[in-house]
């Protein structure tokens, strides 16, 4: 940004000066290009193969493809956070969790019954949490309908995104 500054180098006597702030974006942004089916009563990771944005390599397309994962440099708070909706469906419960680590440590379960009406429950989660480089975050689903279920797939119906917010 720039502020105006006392200077000689005008008629007014101001000058614009640039300043840093020291901050540079630094975050990951994830979405599905399709549909994914959560089998019946099953803790299931969801995974993500299309990239909206990865500042600093926080998520492989080709690897682990549901993890966000801390680079090298970068241990401190992130804001962690996922949307995820269900195709309609009018029995059961479904769940969502953000997890983070190998021991799944959960950032906290969200639950919802659909009461027998058909329509889409969607969840939306998100928490500051410190993490070190190499630590992992997932976003893991559960859902008891009775069959196989979907979770809807692009931007506005299921993401999972993290930003680095400072050591």
């Amino acid at each position: 940004g720039q502020v105006l500054t006392a200077a000689s180098t005008t008629g007014t006597g101001l000058a614009w000066t640039t300043i840093s702030t020291g901050i540079t974006f630094s975050g990951c942004l994830l979405t599905n290009n399709g549909s994914q089916t959560i089998p019946n009563n099953t803790d299931t990771f969801l995974t993500y193969n299309t990239e909206t944005y990865d500042t600093d390599g926080y998520h492989s397309t080709s690897s682990n493809t549901g993890r966000l994962t801390i680079p090298t440099g970068k241990s401190g708070y992130y804001y962690v956070y996922s949307l995820v909706r269900w195709d309609n469906n009018t029995s059961g419960q479904r769940t969502m969790q953000i997890t983070q680590g190998s021991g799944q440590s959960s950032i906290g379960v969200i639950e919802a019954t659909p009461g027998g009406v058909s329509a889409y429950i969607g969840f939306h989660q998100g928490s500051i949490r410190y993490a070190a480089a190499g630590d992992y975050f997932e976003c893991k689903v559960n859902q008891t309908s009775g069959g196989n279920l979907n979770v809807r797939a692009n931007t506005n119906d299921c993401f999972f995104g993290i930003q680095y917010l400072g050591a």
